[in-house]
């Protein structure tokens, strides 16, 4: 499975509530901590409880736009995950900011997506195209305010909306090598994904 999958949700289980942005410390600890859980392994993460992502594209507008997070948040953007297969970046924002979001450069998704997630160790390009953490987890998520202004300045392209809607409307496969993020206990055994990294080669 792409490391940076975007799939729909589909099942009926209660959920958890999302946690407001003041927890955002708490929420990238969790995360962090899934993430490390295995070196090796993709984890499928539900959107909309630890974080929301906007999907923007890459090249030198989406180099631009970190470059710009890096200063406003003081030497260190939040999350990044770059898919240098696809050319999209994917920001990782406070839970709930897809419910606000509308932008020309850059698309938001929460539930009920999930986002597929490269091993806390591959934080750079490993020559085979996959993606990877540009920006780790830290103890915060990126300020979707400072994430809209600097998409709108310099205005990454590919923008994503055709192609993302092409992406979650695919027929679904049984994924390759996720395993599914159980926080909560409220994923479905076997989330539908999007064809792997490898089918698509």
């Amino acid at each position: 499975m792409t490391a940076a999958t975007l799939v729909r949700e589909q099942h009926t289980a209660p959920r958890t509530e999302p946690l407001s942005p003041s927890g955002e410390r708490n929420i990238a600890r969790l995360i962090r901590a899934v993430v490390n859980l295995d070196n090796d392994v993709d984890v499928a993460v539900p959107l909309g409880v630890g974080f929301d992502v906007v999907v923007s594209g890459g090249g030198d507008g989406g180099a631009a736009v970190l470059a710009d997070l890096d200063r406003v948040q003081l030497g260190r953007s939040g999350p990044l995950i770059v898919d240098p297969d696809l050319g999209w970046h994917y920001w990782l924002v406070p839970p709930g900011t897809a419910g606000r979001w509308q932008h020309e450069y850059g698309v938001c998704l929460g539930r009920p997506h999930l986002l597929t997630v490269p091993p806390a160790h591959r934080d750079r390009p490993d020559g085979q195209g996959r993606p990877y953490w540009a920006r780790p987890v830290g103890d915060r998520l990126v300020p979707p305010s400072a994430l809209r202004r600097a998409l709108h300045q310099y205005q990454p392209l590919p923008a994503p909306h055709r192609a993302l809607t092409a992406h979650l409307n695919a027929p679904r496969r049984a994924p390759a090598r996720a395993r599914p993020y159980t926080h909560g206990a409220w994923l479905p055994d076997s989330p539908p994904s999007l064809p792997s990294y490898e089918e698509r080669r």
